[in-house]
């Protein structure tokens, strides 16, 4: 369903668990599946025939059953998950020690991309003080901040990059195959931002705006304002 993933056991208490998947991989599968042609280099579309159709398939993800999802390969390489172990291991707590959502622009080539690009570049990191770089990412820019905010133009030889950081989050812009320009809000710390949800506050249960998790239980919050970050950047 994902292609080529990973699982990495640790094999001593308390047997922690990384999975490591790929969103275009699932897509890819959903497409063939579906009978939708497309062209794909690498680890990016440069062409797909339905893109309506394809941006519902990446949706599902959003509201997927995770837990039940990564249970399952936990159950093939750990055999202390089965039922009846003297250790009375209860399962796994799910978390996302780093999640990436890119937002792709397709040009129609190669050509039309390196036309705007230079000035796309430009403007990025001439333009986009640590104040806008903050809002892209949904942060408030008022005296209450005190970390760091900054930007970088790195040319390699993939191409030229512009990224930018608001403490441990960040937000990219760069090209892929000569005609893709992809926008990427990467999370390492969910604390960072908020959800609204019901937890216990003096004794009594309360909904309200509450620093985000790193569990599988705010999911659809993290895609949420990652899109909206891409979308900021990109208007």
């Amino acid at each position: 369903e994902f292609g080529l993933i990973h699982v990495r056991l640790q094999t001593w208490l308390p047997m922690s668990i990384q999975v490591c998947v790929n969103g275009r991989e699932y897509l890819a599968r959903r497409l063939d599946r579906a009978g939708i042609g497309y062209e794909k280099r690498d680890n990016c579309f440069v062409r797909i025939d339905d893109l309506p159709r394809a941006q519902e398939m990446m949706d599902e993800l959003d509201r997927r059953n995770w837990p039940r999802f990564l249970n399952a390969y936990a159950r093939k390489v750990n055999p202390w998950m089965a039922a009846d172990n003297e250790l009375n291991l209860f399962g796994y707590y799910w978390t996302a020690r780093q999640s990436e959502y890119a937002t792709d622009v397709m040009f129609r080539d190669a050509a039309s991309l390196a036309e705007v690009y230079p000035a796309l570049t430009d403007h990025a990191i001439r333009h986009f003080h640590s104040p806008d770089v903050m809002r892209f990412l949904g942060r408030r820019t008022n005296i209450r901040f005190s970390g760091p905010a900054h930007s970088h133009l790195d040319r390699r030889v993939e191409g030229v990059r512009v990224k930018h950081w608001v403490e441990e989050n960040s937000i990219k812009m760069y090209d892929k195959q000569g005609s893709v320009l992809r926008i990427e809000t990467t999370i390492n710390n969910p604390r960072r931002l908020k959800v609204r949800r019901i937890a216990t506050r003096r004794g009594r249960r309360q909904r309200g705006w509450l620093p985000m998790r790193k569990g599988v239980a705010d999911f659809l919050r993290r895609a949420e304002i990652c899109r909206a970050a891409n979308g900021r950047y990109l208007e």
